[in-house]
């Protein structure tokens, strides 16, 4: 498996993988709606990686974003030396999950991050998606850093690993 930063020519192969995951979820509508758009924009910024097998199918993807939204991060995350970083939309092909994917896709983000300053990483994710709260997991000590409801009624915990 390799993972690799994605560009303008997987657009599609995000946009189908991001469409088969959200059909297979229970209450999708808990969950943030993607444009084609908002995809191109991670692409663009440099920010979106893939994993492929060796065929040259993508089977997963995840994001490490430079700018991180305005969270008002707890007290007790909270330091003088933080540098903050955020990684998310950790997208598998449901024939693939279970694998590890996201983590090799992580681990590689966790070396960008520490290559670019990052001291701290957070993820703003649904409270029920458990399979993603164990994926972060991997990165690290889980903190709490806070809640946030994202776009429309989106409930998000915000959690926090120091790295």
């Amino acid at each position: 498996m390799e993972v690799k930063k994605l560009t303008r020519d997987n657009l599609g192969d995000v946009i189908l993988l991001y469409n088969k995951m959200i059909e297979t979820l229970p209450n999708r509508f808990w969950y943030k709606d993607m444009s084609a758009v908002a995809f191109e924009k991670l692409i663009a910024d440099g920010c979106l990686f893939g994993a492929f097998l060796d065929s040259g199918k993508m089977v997963g993807l995840s994001a490490l974003e430079l700018d991180v939204p305005d969270y008002r991060v707890s007290d007790e995350f909270m330091s003088p030396e933080l540098k903050l970083g955020e990684i998310g939309y950790f997208i598998v092909d449901e024939k693939f999950r279970g694998q590890g994917i996201i983590n090799k896709i992580n681990l590689e983000l966790l070396k960008i991050a520490k290559s670019v300053g990052f001291n701290a990483l957070c993820a703003g994710i649904h409270p029920s998606n458990i399979s993603a709260i164990k994926a972060f997991s991997k990165l690290g000590k889980l903190e709490y850093v806070g809640s946030d409801r994202m776009d429309r009624s989106y409930p998000a915990v915000i959690l926090g690993v120091r790295i």
